[in-house]
């Protein structure tokens, strides 16, 4: 009976020891590395991270190489696998390395990623302006200021608004924005530049991805409104890349609803896609992508639709599944 007992007790401890010498099991409580470290894309005094989610990761930890001391300091730790670093130095040299964490144990520095501060104006990036003029002349405050100024009758002006006791009203050269009530404002049109491409790729992608807009098919779409022009993007939240950018045609009078959307059915106008993006089921309608019904190819002319060419028309039906997340801004 006793060798029978001991023989027991060491079978299991040869097994445990066995067991411990397999490939990979020393090393499996230990977090994974961090893979594919990189920079997204750059924004003001910023830079947008990324990096592939780990298995099993509860948090991720962002280190910024110190010259003063040579090492790495811990500047964030997150559940995203993305990160805005914010305040760079325009033209200076930064290093980063993220790990991973899980169980409480660490895991060793990704790849090092090397980014450069650049100064980019993501400020300037905007959603619709209304054109009006100023009915009469007024006494109004300034922006910033707060002084009191004179408007004469006649200025010409543009806001992000039509509607409101207290908006801000900007001189037609952007020198001068005052506070005001659109009563006494004469409005005539949404204020779209001619220029599509308005904004650059480096803009756009900053600026969507700064907001932090996510979808869940791996698209998204940005419906400009003062540009009249689609930006559409490919990745995931904080990650978003532009692949492509169009002129449109967008509702007049403010018809297009700004807001995030999602795209939610398909139907055939013209034997050619019809893709909704907002619906209403009481009233049987809503605003889509559409072909275009005339001339018209960019500026605000529709009831509300985004009207587009049959090239970007069909790129967003072969590529953006329905769930896609539309902007409208």
């Amino acid at each position: 009976m006793k060798r029978l007992f001991w023989g027991r007790i060491l079978g299991v401890m040869i097994a445990v020891f066995l067991f411990a010498l397999l490939p990979g099991q020393v090393t499996q409580a230990a977090s994974q590395k961090v893979q594919n470290f990189r920079v997204v894309c750059n924004g003001n005094k910023s830079v947008f991270l990324g990096w592939d989610k780990v298995p099993k990761a509860k948090y991720y930890n962002v280190y910024r190489y110190e010259p003063s001391n040579q090492t790495y300091k811990l500047i964030k730790r997150t559940k995203e696998t993305a990160y805005q670093v914010k305040g760079m130095t325009v033209g200076k040299k930064y290093y980063f390395v993220v790990r991973s964490l899980k169980g409480g144990k660490e895991s060793g520095d990704s790849e090092i990623v090397t980014a450069v501060g650049k100064k980019l104006n993501v400020a300037a990036v905007h959603g619709r302006y209304w054109s009006a003029k100023v009915k009469k002349t007024m006494t109004v405050t300034e922006k910033g200021t707060g002084k009191k100024i004179k408007v004469k009758a006649g200025t010409a002006v543009f806001t992000e608004s039509a509607s409101g006791n207290k908006i801000v009203a900007i001189t037609a050269k952007g020198k001068t924005k005052f506070y005001c009530k659109t009563a006494n404002l004469k409005y005539s049109e949404l204020w779209v530049t001619e220029d599509y491409k308005y904004y650059s790729k480096a803009q756009a992608e900053a600026f969507i991805n700064g907001k932090g807009y996510s979808s869940e098919t791996g698209w998204l779409v940005w419906v400009s409104q003062y540009t009249a022009s689609i930006h559409v993007f490919r990745g995931s939240k904080g990650k978003w890349t532009r692949v492509r950018i169009a002129p449109c045609v967008i509702g007049s009078a403010g018809r297009t609803t700004p807001g995030v959307f999602r795209m939610l059915r398909t139907e055939s106008t013209h034997n050619k896609p019809q893709i909704y993006f907002s619906w209403n089921p009481e009233k049987n309608w809503g605003n889509s992508f559409h072909c275009r019904i005339n001339s018209n190819s960019h500026g605000p002319y529709s009831n509300g639709c985004v009207r587009l060419g049959d090239s970007d028309l069909y790129y967003l039906a072969e590529n953006c599944p329905m769930g896609t997340t539309v902007v409208s801004y």
